[in-house]
């Protein structure tokens, strides 16, 4: 079965300020060091899980951080590190998210050379005001470059990243950040609603007063205006953030919500293997101690690999139900199975069933309520398919 790779590159030119991803600044004088890592890591990783030589792969992710910040070369030695072991074919989905002030001509072109198909730059918005608020570096002229040079290298698979909610953003503002993004003529399109992480300089601004915090009626209204706007021109919701043109839905994303495998490099990675699912070091530096040859020269060992030991209070069979209501597949449910519960949901609008699949899906007033509804249809399924009433 084919499967997919994803690999963390965490260096910045500065920290946004809702980030809280596993991201350095100021810090390239390691990046030789970290792709050599991530190199060794992936050669040890196919040995490790017993990939056969010449597998199919099936989407490489570069994500981060800010992948395009470092050299292209270490983008080809890494796409290359994975030709010469495993099987990248035309149809192996490659996709580098980037940052739209960090794009040159010469990049794009480099990345069409390495085999990169598709990329995924952070937009987030078209209003400058709700920029600053979120700390961004770019400007709308900057992402407009970027689009020509991206074009302009034969790369024609493009998603653009959207962040919505902030306080200084109204519906009219939001709507035209979601017409700049058509306007783009991208082919994906990534919504996300802004998250207050406690810790990060936006977390601090809100707890000192300096800045406003998100609204949940906000939130709802913006997400369901990206639904009516983005469905009126040509893109299909596919997962509660993700919108796509046909045939362009992201096929890395897909693995992870279907419950695939993917193999993950570099810090702060996650990955899963046949069920198994496990993570790396998020710091940097203790990935380095690990992973490094100049740190680590003896023979590689799992015990870099930290691996879920399922401890919460959610399980995987329930995780792998959550993954995949959230997307438009939808999960599969005992229709010929009386259920209350499900029924009054698809009363009120929020679950839309499939009869000739036997599957539910989310409608997009479902999508606003995603959490409570997967814990109580995740019960409720477990009853149906245990028999106990």
């Amino acid at each position: 079965m084919a499967f997919g790779i994803y690999v963390h590159i965490p260096f910045c030119s500065r920290r946004c300020d809702y980030c809280d991803f596993a991201t350095w600044v100021g810090r390239e004088d390691l990046v030789e060091e970290y792709v050599n890592s991530v190199v060794r890591q992936l050669n040890f990783q196919i040995e490790h899980f017993r990939i056969d030589q010449g597998s199919e792969v099936s989407s490489i992710f570069f994500g981060g951080g800010t992948p395009n910040l470092i050299e292209e070369k270490h983008i080809s030695d890494i796409i290359s590190a994975v030709a010469n072991e495993l099987s990248i074919s035309k149809q192996t989905e490659i996709t580098v998210e980037c940052n739209p002030d960090h794009v040159t001509q010469n990049q794009m072109d480099n990345y069409f050379r390495a085999g990169v198909n598709r990329i995924s730059m952070g937009v987030q918005s078209s209003d400058q005001n709700v920029l600053n608020y979120l700390g961004r570096e770019h400007d709308t002229e900057h992402v407009l470059q970027a689009r020509e040079y991206i074009s302009a290298s034969g790369i024609s698979n493009l998603n653009a990243d959207l962040i919505y909610g902030s306080p200084v953003e109204s519906l009219e503002s939001w709507n035209k950040s979601l017409e700049f993004l058509i306007s783009l003529d991208v082919n994906h399109i990534s919504a996300y609603a802004l998250g207050v992480e406690s810790g990060t300089p936006l977390g601090r601004s809100i707890s000192l007063g300096e800045k406003q915090t998100t609204d949940e009626d906000d939130l709802a209204n913006k997400y369901e205006l990206a639904e009516k706007i983005l469905s009126e021109n040509g893109f299909t919701w596919y997962e509660i953030s993700n919108w796509s043109q046909a045939g362009r839905q992201s096929v890395h994303n897909l693995t992870y919500w279907r419950g695939g495998n993917i193999i993950a490099l570099g810090c702060a990675a996650h990955g899963v293997h046949n069920d198994i699912r496990y993570s790396t070091p998020r710091n940097i530096e203790k990935y380095l101690e690990k992973v490094s040859q100049l740190r680590n020269p003896s023979k590689l060992n799992s015990d870099y690999l930290i691996k879920d030991k399922q401890n919460s209070s959610i399980g995987k069979s329930e995780e792998l139900f959550a993954l995949k209501l959230r997307t438009r597949d939808g999960v599969s449910w005992p229709l010929d199975k009386e259920s209350e519960l499900l029924k009054s949901y698809i009363e009120e609008n929020f679950v839309l069933e499939n009869i000739d699949n036997s599957t539910i899906y989310l409608d997009v007033k479902g999508r606003l309520m995603a959490n409570r509804i997967t814990i109580d249809l995740f019960e409720e399924y477990s009853k149906l398919i245990s028999g106990v009433q």
